[in-house]
């Protein structure tokens, strides 16, 4: 395993509630 895939479960996450949160943002408009 690298390091980042080590990390990933929570970088993973992290992106991605970013990204939800950015999409429903974005639909409010």
């Amino acid at each position: 395993m690298t390091y980042n895939e080590q990390h990933c479960p929570h970088l993973c996450l992290t992106q991605e509630f970013t990204f939800i949160s950015f999409s429903l943002k974005q639909k409010e408009f």
